[in-house]
This record gives C-alpha cells, structure tokens and sequence, in this order.
C-alpha cells in the first residue's frame, strides 16, 4: 500500500511473515486493483482526529496503531485535504492520496481508504471508510525504523530522534503500548475489535460511513516539528525465531506524508488521549477479525457480518457469563448473522443479531397468558415501569425520555406476550436505558398506587370535595374505554374470541372495561411473580455493540439470582372443531358512514401452528394473492360489486397466535347483503380451486418479498424484534424464522412441482376446513347509553358495598395518591446522558442539484441504497384553480389506481407489483424555512425499486402523467368508498392529530390548507362523496385537476441510487422528464394570501367517544427562526407538567406539547377521560414556565429529548429529503442544532410570553361527547360529527 502526502518519497512498512495469498477484497462502492490507482476527495467539515492522525502518520511505530488509524479513515475519491488552525490563526493543509504499490500476496492488503469531509478543522467529527485484510497474526517482537524529514527551501533535511519522536529506530514497537495485560484494553478498542497491544489477529478490518471524534493533540506535539512538510518513510519487521535467525520478508505498506505540526507527546501520552472520556468514537463501526459487528455512519451503509467471523469468538458450546452459545447462523439476504444463547442457570432464551448498524435495539420480552379479561398483563406492563429497586422515582420509564437520544422507548402487550423494546445510536445510552428496562421488569416496586393510578380505582371526582361522587377512575381503564369506541376494533377483538376461544385468546388481554374493575393488586403481583421469571423470558440485542458486554450485565445483576423454574405458561394448539360456528354482535352507530350499511361480516379459518415456518410463509403468500389489490379474487367478488365498503381489518393472513389465522371480511354492509356475501365467498373458493393463481400474481408477491429484504429501513432492528416476538415468544425458532430466501426457494420448487400447490393448500386450509367462524356485527339502537349503563350499574353496586371504613380509605386513597403525584422526586438515581454528549457538528448529505428536462430541478444522492434506486417528485398545486384545489387529496388517492393508456386498472397495479415497491400519491403542504410569508403546496410522488428496473417504473410514471383513465366510473366509485372508510376509522386512533390539526387551522394559512387536505374536513367531504349517488361530475373535474397538475411546470425531482448506478438513472430521469408536458419553472413557492387572516376559533366536534382527544394551537416561527430552538425545548420542558396533569392525575392515555419546525405550537391530550378541564391545564402549564417552576436540569433534558428527533437515523432512500420536501439545507439544519443547543432557561420565560401567553391567536379543538357546557358558551363553536 503506497500513502502519499506532498511532493516527494514513499513511507514503506515491512513485516516479516510468511506470505499467505489475500483473498481480493471488494468494496460495495470501489474495487481497488491497481497499485498506480489513486482517490482524491474534496471536503468541507473538521474533526479532532488532525493531530492523532498527524502524530500517529509522523511515528509510523505501532502496527496496531496503524490498524486504528486505517480504521478511521474514508475518502471515496481524489482528494483529502487535512487542514488544522495553528496558534497564530493560520490554516494548515495536509494533502493525502494512497495506492497499493506491492503485490496481491502481500500480508496487508488495503482495499478502499476513504476520509470525509474536506478541508478537515480540529474539533470536528470526520467520516471515515476502510477495507483492508491482515493475512497473518503478528506478534511480538516487531522492529521498526521511521525516518523524518523536513523540506527546507528546495532540500529535504532528516529530523534527529528526540523524545521518541522523529527518525528513530524501535527494537519492538509492541512494548511502546501503554496498556499492559491483563489491564483491559479501554473504550473505543473493544467496541471496534481493535487491539492496543500485541497481537494483532488475522482477519478482515473493514469500517464503512463511521462517524469519529478524537481529542486535540496539536499541543501535545514537540516544538521543533511546529509547522513545515515532511517526509516520512518507515519499515516494520516481525521476527520469527527459528534458530536465531530471520526467515524471509515483505514489505507490505509505503507512504510519504506532508505535515503541519506543534506542541509535545509521547506515544504513550497519544494513546492514553486518544481513549480518554471515551470520546473517540462519536459513530462509526469497526469489524475485525474478532469482532461480531462492523457499523454504518448515518447514511445507513450496511455491511455483512460473517458466521466465520462471529465463531472465531462465539464457537458454539462456549459459556459467556452464564450463557452458552447454541447457534449461530449468518444471514446473508438480510446483511446479518444471528447468535441463539441460553442462560444455563434459568433457562432464559437469548437472540443476538449481529449487524452492522449502529441503531442498536434492547427487548425483553414474557410470555403472558392471561385467562380473564380483566387486562392483569396491560396493567402489569404499565405498573412495572412506575418505578423499582434500583430507580424508585415515579415513572422512570417516562423520566427516561427526556434524559435520553433513544430512537424507540415503549413497551407493549399483545395477546400472549408483553415486550419491551427500546433503541438508540449511543453507546452509554444504551446501557443507561437497559439498566431501566431491567430493573423494571424483575425488581419492580408495584405499589399499591402505581396500581390504582394504572390500572382502575375507586375515588371521589373531586379529590378535594368529599360529597363528590365516587367514580372510576384509571389510564388502562380509560385507555381500553377508547380502544373499544372503535367498532371495527371491538369486531377484530370478538372475531379473535370466537375462533380461538379455548384458552387465553379467548379473553381480552388489554382489558375490558366492564371486567378490569375485578382485578385486584394482589392478583398483580401474583401474576409478575410467575410471569416476569427470567426462565419465562426472551432477550433480544441488535446491533453493532459487543454481545459480551450485554450478557455480562444481564448475568451479574439479574440473571444469577435467579433458579430455573417452570412457569406453566404453554399456549396449547386451539382443538380442531369439527362443525363451523358462528356469532353476531352489536356495536354504536358509526357518523361518518352511511346509515343504511352499517354492518360487518368476517369468515375465520384457523390454519396451521405458528411454529411452522414454511407452511406460516405459504399461507402469508396465499393471504396476499387472495385479498392484497385490485387483481385478489376476493376484492373483485366482494369489493368491486359495492357488497361493501372496505375489507374490515381483521382480513388476510395473521399469524401472531398459536394456531395462525385466515379472515376475509367486509365493513360497510347493507343488511340485505350478509348471506349474500357467504355464498360469494365459498363461490370465489371454489374459482380458485379449479383456475389458480395467474404466475405474474405470484411472481409480484415473491418481488415485493425481494424489495422487503434489501430495504434498508432505519428502524430494521426493531420491526426484526417485534416481527420475531409471536413465533418466538410460543416456542418457535426465531432464527429459521430469518431465513426467508431458503424458504422461498423451496415454495418456488413446490409450485414448479406441482402447478396446483396453492390450489390444494387453498382447497386444505380454506374450503374442508371445519374450523371456520362467522362473525356479523350491526349497530344497535341506544348502544353506547346502555354501555354507559352497565358501567354506572357496576359502579353503583360497588359503591353501595362499600363499608364506612372502605369510604374513608378511597378518600385517603385519593389524597395520598394526589400528594404523590405533586411531590419533587430525586432524579439523581436515573442515569441520564448530557447535553455535551450531543455533537455539534452536523455530517453533511452528499447530494448535487442540476437542471434535467428541459429546467426541471433535480437532487441526486449517492449512497449505499443495496442496488435499490428511491424516486421522489413534488408538483406544485400554486396555479390550480380554487374549485379544484379541495379535491387534490382525493387525486392522490386514486391517480395510481384508475388504470393509464392501454392499461385497466388491474393492468397498471399488477405492472407496478412486479416492477416497484409500489406507486405512492400523498398531498404535499410546507412552510418556508426562512421565509414566514412563503410555503409549498403540492403533491408527492414516491416509489422506488431495484436499480435494473428503473426504466420500467419510470415509464408507468410517465403513462400515468400523460394517459391516466378518468373513465371508469364503477372502479370510482368503489376507490370513493374504500377511502371513506379508511380515513373513517383512523379517526379513534388519531384523534389527537385531527384535534390539532383542526385547532391549528385558524392559526396560519397553510395550517387551514392542511387541515382542509388532511383533517376533519376532508373526512367530511369523503363521507358527503360516498353517499351521492353519481359521481360523475366528480370525476370529471378530477381529470380537469390532473390535467393542470400532471407536467413538469411546478415539479422538482429527487433520486437515491447507488454511485454505480448514478448515470444510468440520470439519464432514464431525463428521458422521463422530456415525455411530459409544460415548461418548468425556476421556483414552486407560493406567497401567503392576503385574504388570509389568523384568528381565534374554538370548535367542539361530537362524536359518540366516551373519551376526549383536545387540542389548543398558537401561531410559530418558521425552521430558521431564532426563537425556533427555544420553542421546541420549551415543549419537552412542558413534558413534565403536562404528564403530571393528564396522565397521573387526569388518568388520560397520554398528552403533551409539540411544536412543530416552521409551524405551529400546539398543546394535545389523547384518550382523555376530561374535556375543559384539560384545556385549562394546558393554560396552567404555560403558568407553570413563566412563574419558573422548571429547571435547569429540565432544560437540558428537554434537549436530549428535541435530538431523539433532530439525530434520528435516516435510511439511505431518505437521505437528502429533508432538503428536497422542507427546502432545509445541511446549513440551515446545523444552525437550527446550534439553536436548540444554545437555549438557555430565560429564552424559555420569554418566548412562552411572548408566542402563549400574549399571542395574538390561539385555536382550540375538542373531539368527544356532547358537553352542555360548550354548547352554551358563545366562545365555541359546535359540529355534529
């Protein structure tokens, strides 16, 4: 390997080994093959690895101090420019390039040495990329000799040997180590496979997109090397001691470097500093020899960590504190290798997932078999996180979010398993929230109040008025009220019951609110005490931190005291009926659909154990071609002829339960039409039977299995744990689970075996099938008040046997839990990160802009996409006509649905399946970063598919543009029904965003345009359009609409794709853009009317809830902003108060404040069993900044709290979207950092006065019951529905 630096000369290593042939090596991006080829690179950000680099090139004395340096540094072409500010403010520039200059054989083998940015400035992060190969151990001894010299004029004059330093000779470079065995190597070498001392192991090194901050070492760094090029040349020998005599040699490394320089050190001091505070790994990865992982930067590269590699260090069979490693098994199809351990003194189940990513994931999971439904598992779930041993604060679990960069923090319970997952980018974070988790679930409190604050209880509704009545009172309790106002959830509940009825599926895990009132806190704990045993408990890891450091913790603080135990917690297989059944239910009217088809019907079948994996894998396939589009048999036999208004939820393929499960069923149905429907579908049954499947069905869902596997979503990790939690969790094997390509490959053989596969298995599963229910659901008149009956009947009865002493205990109850609520806790015992753990440096998108089609702006940006190319489009909607404009999200609900030129509808879909992940439409609204009168409005387009497909996705886009079919008014009208439906039933589960989008939208224009697109509103005009009986004009001004929008006069474009590939889809873009129609433009921004004028509106919107969902807004600032930052803050501030309030106290679900960049400020409370009340705490809390009731520390949480969302990860298909959707640019995003960094308490007083308190305009929604009280306040106005 030649690195040159400067004019002149070569620095060469030689190392006296054996020559071992080295594989070649090949980089996703770059193939190094010649020793001639060199990569310049041009950059612009700093980092504080300029001295350790420049010191550690100057000695050139320590191979395992060359292998740290390689692993830090990147460059993907021509130029690195090393730059440093001396003490005099001058610049110093150091130039770089490198090439391998030996031969194949030689025992290092460097591949691929990259650095990012360009010029590099001390006290900066840098972005570092490395793939190289040591083909043999190295030992001590190793001789080296360096030679230093200094350009004087036009001469080179050699540096003397001074304090270690300069041309010295080193009789075994491995005694130079400051750390000295058996100490422990310190942070970062054991978190990059990386040795500080001899030896150094054989074996690959690879870094990719690794992000790393390292100490300023200028000062260290003797004076007489201040300032000047240099030229360094150095060789390196291994002794092999045979006889007392050298073997052979090889020189494996040259280089030549020129460097500015100061102060002093040794190379003892470099290394101690190099590792102090452990600072020198900010992100990045490292995969050696012995290392489980290697992890990406934050443009998401993902590198493949092999079995080889993870057995070098985790052979099966081998104990690790308490655990012994069962199997291990690389992945290939998903980039990973998975480890299954078991802890020998419970029995516990342990699942790594060795990746290289650095959004590491923590689960652990139970299996929970409850055999009621009074919700013991959701209250427990809840209960164990109000604090523990270790953490006796309340709430730990939600004190952690503002004390943390987690990317997820949740736990959740589902019908025979409660998880609790979290992830996070940061090291010390991850420990931090793992000690949280875990002591939470084996050492938890579970208090008599924790319980009756989560779960239900007994208390006066005024705690301070003993005469007020006795109500209940609870979050599960009120949580599961709001879960249930859902009919189509109820519906989904039932059907579960009904078809797997014999043991714990047979009851509602989450609680019914009529039954929840029966548990008691001894039951609780009785239930943890069994349930929450390590021997009943699976662990999940994921990521690129070391497994032994996450098993050492386990072991030592949980694990080992702990026996095995059996906690008789088996799901048993559902028996097999021999006749079908079936059962109706009643549910409350729904406003939002018609009247006259209201009803639902579903068909269950119980199919096979979940434990089987290909079988589960088959019938997922069969569960897409049977309902998934408009080609599925049964969307044209139930769908198509308008016998409904939408599948109900509950259809297709689950497989989350023992005995997995097939539904097929309809929401929205008129009465006369339920028989007819169950003839209907044992009719398509029998279609199927005797025609199949089309291959090119078949085919499309195998394509969307393959575009599934090599997206890289940034939150792989996480959906990988709750993906593997139901077979996992019922004793399946998780690790079979992951090999998908193994499994398709014999469903592939099957099917060209025997052509009727899926037709026998659909005739096995489906058609003589016993075990089949039939659920049908009708409104019934009256059904919410006798609900509301059965509950006050329930109260009353306990009330009325309460005994004296029972009344005075609920009334000291209340108070104590009231005083427990508003007492200032000790947060000293949560761990927590700090504010100075977040870097200030942003790492910039590479992205270039250019003009293609004639001026139609596009971005491109290169990154590691796994051949997949991401496409990205907005038309701007600024010179619509007004008539036009409120049906724009209506267009880009059906734009890609209605068929284009020679293409039905059923063709185009069918195309799209097998060329793209799909053709995504959605509207488009956001506010100028900079500019408060400026926005854009439009649409987007999105799809993305494998690299040698673009041309064909790209050419259905162009069909749609220029072809779309605005003549099939059935297919209309059946699309008009669909998304009525839809947006009907998200409104229970998204009742807060409705609220604040509602009470945002007298606050701003293009918050009143937003709401119009995408809130109540627009839910109103759905429904108005699913109940008139000719679309037709509709339709027609749909295609008026497309007509003004579908050309390049308003478009921008953005494309990802892989740097090979970035010509090629250039080019292809281009030939898109020149098939449109219009002229482009240079900008899409739209001026703020000023017809527009904000104002304060309150409105009141009924619904048949028995909960709330409120909202209060103020007008914001936009991104770039000064007071941007200190308003973002000022919203997690409000956290703390606003969770005492509505949750503790309130017993709502949830709540809190949000301010979004550039738009509004808004208050929100979600499944809330209070209204006004809840709007006046919302006022409270701005009472509560400006009288001071926060601190410092709150401030610096609520930091920690704003990054969790400004540092998110971000996939490489999302790269560079923030600049092309919110015009932000890395500039504007690294100022707005620096503005949330630098908030400080009094900016918090000042812009809560100044934008709350005295604002001009406010806005406020509420969505719930009728409320006498608002109806009667003129200050309100109130809508029906």
């Amino acid at each position: 390997m030649k690195i040159q630096f400067g004019e002149k000369g070569e620095v060469s290593w030689d190392v006296l080994v054996e020559t071992l042939g080295a594989e070649e090596l090949k980089d996703d991006r770059h193939h190094i093959s010649s020793c001639k080829e060199r990569f310049w690179r041009q950059c612009c950000m700093g980092s504080r690895l300029t001295l350790a680099f420049v010191v550690s090139v100057v000695t050139l004395t320590q191979v395992w101090l060359l292998l740290y340096l390689l692993s830090t540094w990147d460059a993907t072409s021509p130029s690195t420019h090393l730059v440093y500010i001396d003490d005099l403010g001058n610049e110093r520039h150091i130039h770089f390039s490198w090439s391998n200059c030996g031969s194949e054989s030689d025992p290092v083998q460097l591949k691929q040495l990259q650095v990012t940015p360009d010029p590099v400035l001390i006290d900066s992060n840098i972005t570092l990329t490395l793939n190289a190969y040591l083909d043999r151990f190295l030992d001590a001894p190793i001789l080296a000799s360096v030679k230093v010299e200094r350009k004087m004029g036009w001469f080179w004059v050699e540096i003397p040997c001074v304090d270690g330093l300069g041309s010295c000779h080193y009789k075994d470079v491995c005694q130079l180590s400051p750390f000295v065995a058996p100490e422990p190597c310190p942070d970062p070498f054991p978190r990059f496979g990386l040795p500080c001392r001899c030896p150094v192991k054989k074996g690959q090194y690879k870094v990719r997109g690794g992000v790393f901050s390292i100490p300023e070492l200028i000062k260290y760094i003797p004076a007489w090397l201040v300032s000047g090029d240099y030229y360094v040349h150095a060789t390196a020998q291994k002794k092999a001691h045979i006889t007392a005599h050298v073997r052979h040699s090889n020189t494996v490394l040259c280089s030549v470097m020129r460097a500015a320089t100061c102060g002093k050190m040794t190379i003892s001091t470099l290394l101690r500093s190099l590792v102090s505070k452990g600072r020198v790994v900010a992100r990045g990865y490292w995969r050696g020899a012995a290392s489980l992982v290697a992890t990406p930067g934050r443009s998401g590269a993902v590198g493949v960590v092999t079995k080889e590699a993870v057995l070098a260090e985790f052979p099966v069979g081998r104990e690790i504190s308490g655990f012994v490693v069962k199997e291990v098994q690389e992945v290939p199809e998903l980039h990973l290798t998975a480890l299954r351990l078991e802890h020998q003194g419970t029995g516990a189940d342990y699942l790594h997932i060795a990746r290289a990513d650095p959004n590491n994931v923590f689960c652990v999971g139970f299996r929970t078999t409850p055999m009621d439904s009074t919700g013991v598992p959701h209250i427990l779930e809840h209960t164990v996180l109000c604090g523990s041993e270790k953490f006796p604060c309340r709430d730990p679990f939600f004190k952690m979010l503002n004390r943390s960069l987690s990317t997820f923090m949740n736990a959740m319970t589902g019908s025979d398993f409660t998880i609790y997952p979290f992830s996070t980018q940061h090291p010390v974070d991850f420990r931090n929230l793992m000690s949280v988790y875990m002591d939470a679930v084996f050492k938890p409190n579970l208090s008599e109040m924790d319980f009756l604050q989560e779960g239900w209880r007994l208390e006066h509704q005024d705690v301070e008025d003993q005469s007020s009545p006795i109500v209940f009172k609870g979050v599960v309790f009120n949580e599961m009220k709001g879960v249930f106002a859902d009919s189509q959830r109820l519906f989904m509940q039932k059907l579960q019951n009904g078809v797997l009825p014999s043991h714990t599926y047979g009851v509602v895990s989450g609680g019914d609110p009529l039954v929840i009132p029966k548990l008691t806190w001894e039951q609780l704990k009785q239930f943890h005490a069994y349930h929450y045993h390590p021997s009943n408990a699976h662990f999940f890891t994921y990521g690129d931190q070391p497994l032994v450091n996450h098993l050492q913790f386990i072991h030592e603080n949980y694990l080992s005291h702990y026996n095995k135990i059996d906690p008789k917690t088996e799901v048993p297989e559902e028996p097999r009926w021999k006749e079908p059944r079936s059962a109706h239910v009643a549910c409350g009217f729904d406003p939002l659909a018609s009247v006259d088809a209201q009803n639902s019907i579903a068909v269950s079948y119980k199919l096979v154990d979940i434990t089987d994996t290909f079988e589960t894998l088959v019938l997922a396939i069969l569960g897409d071609l049977l309902t998934s589009g408009p080609n599925a048999p049964f969307y044209k036999a139930l769908l198509e002829p308008g016998l409904g208004s939408g599948f109900s939820p509950s259809s297709g393929y689950d497989g989350h339960t023992r005995s997995t499960v097939f539904t097929v069923g309809l929401q929205g149905v008129k009465n006369q039409d339920v028989e007819k429907i169950k003839t209907i579908i044992e009719e398509t049954l029998d279609k199927i039977i005797e025609e199949g499947f089309p291959a090119e069905r078949v085919e499309s869902v195998l394509h969307n299995i393959e575009l599934g596997l090599k997206h890289q979503a940034s939150n792989f990790g996480l959906t990988l744990a709750m993906n593997l939690t139901p077979l996992w969790n019922l004793d399946g094997d998780p690790i079979d689970g992951l090999l998908i390509n193994s499994k398709i490959d014999k469903f592939r053989k099957c099917l060209a075996e025997n052509p009727k596969f899926l037709q026998e298995k659909v005739k096995e599963h489906f058609k003589e099938n016993p075990h089949k229910y039939t659920l049908t659901m009708a409104p019934q008149e009256g059904y919410d008040d006798n609900l509301q009956s059965l509950e006050e009947a329930q109260l009353k009865e306990k009330v009325a046997a309460l005994t004296p002493e029972e009344r005075a205990r609920i009334w000291e109850l209340g108070h104590t839990l009231a005083k427990k609520q508003e007492e200032e806790e000790d947060l000293s015992v949560l761990p927590t990160l700090q504010v100075s753990d977040i870097p200030r440096n942003v790492v910039p998108v590479p992205v270039t802009m250019q003009t293609l089609g004639d001026g139609v702006q596009v971005q491109a940006c290169d990154c590691p996409t796994n051949d997949l190319t991401y496409f990205s489009a907005v038309l701007s909607t600024r010179d619509v006509s007004e008539e036009l404009r409120p049906l724009v999200p209506l267009l880009c609900g059906v734009l890609t649905r209605m068929g284009a030129g020679d293409m039905d509808f059923r063709q185009l879909d069918q195309a799209a399946e097998l060329v793209s992940g799909g053709l995504g439409v959605s509207p488009h609204t956001c506010f100028h970063p900079v500019n408060a009168m400026q926005y854009e409005e439009g649409i987007v387009l999105s799809s993305h598919c494998l690299n040698t497909n673009l041309q064909k996705m790209m050419d259905l886009w162009e069909r749609i543009f220029n072809e779309t079919r605005f003549d099939d008014l059935q297919r209309f009208n059946t699309l008009v029904s669909m998304i009525a439906t839809e947006q009907a039933n998200s409104l229970v589960y998204s009742g807060h965003q409705y609220a604040m989008t509602a009470a945002a939208a007298s606050t701003s224009y293009l918050s009143s345009l937003a709401e119009n697109w995408g809130g109540l509103s627009q839910l109103r005009r759905m429904k108005a359009l699913s109940e008139t009986q000719d679309l037709t004009p509709t339709l027609e001004s749909l295609r008026e609409l497309a007509g003004q929008l579908l050309n390049r006069q308003g478009m921008r474009v953005a494309i990802n794709t892989t740097p090979n590939h970035h010509a090629t889809a250039l080019s292809t873009i281009e030939g898109f853009l020149k098939g449109l129609d219009g002229t482009p433009v240079i900008s899409t921004l739209c001026t703020i009317p000023q017809t527009f004028s904000p104002h304060t509106c309150k409105t009141h919107c009924v619904f048949p809830f028995p909960i709330n969902f409120a909202s209060k807004a103020f007008p914001g600032v936009p991104y770039a902003h000064p007071d941007a930052g200190a308003l973002r803050v000022l919203a997690r501030v409000m956290f703390r108060f606003l969770h005492r309030e509505i949750r503790e106290k309130g017993g709502a679900y949830g709540g809190g404040a949000k301010a979004d960049a550039g738009g509004t400020f808004g208050f929100f409370s979600y499944r809330d069993p209070h209204s006004t009340q809840t709007l006046a705490v919302f006022d409270a809390a701005v009472e509560w900044v400006l009288s001071g009731g926060f601190s410092e520390r709150d401030v610096a949480e609520a930091k920690l709290g704003v990054f969790q969302a400004v540092d998110a990860p971000i996939s490489p298909g999302s790269q560079g979207r923030r600049r092309f959707l919110a015009h932000i640019t890395d500039e504007l995003f690294a100022d707005h950092r620096r503005l949330v960094l630098d908030v400080a308490p009094q900016d918090l007083v000042r812009v809560a006065r100044m934008y709350l308190k005295d604002g001009p305009v406010e806005g406020a929604c509420l969505i719930g019951p009728q409320n006498v009280d608002l109806e009667n306040d003129p200050f309100w106005n109130t809508i029906q529905g």
